[in-house]
């Protein structure tokens, strides 16, 4: 209403605006900080489990032989 009475609605429109897009850079930064060690550590998993996987049979094979 405001910004229609004193005929510049484009201007109060445009602050809203960037008021909301600098509030939601905050949250998606603040989702980003607290996923980043979740991912590390699922990618930490994944290397940890394949190399598991390398490494087994070359030792059952060691076994083996022995």
């Amino acid at each position: 209403n405001v910004g229609e009475e004193t005929g510049k609605l484009e201007t109060v429109l445009t602050k809203i605006a960037s008021s909301y897009e600098k509030e939601m850079e905050v949250i998606t930064r603040r989702i980003i900080i607290l996923f980043e060690p979740v991912i590390i550590l699922g990618m930490a998993l994944m290397v940890g489990f394949v190399a598991v996987a390398i490494l087994l049979p070359i030792l059952n094979i060691n076994a083996v032989i022995k």
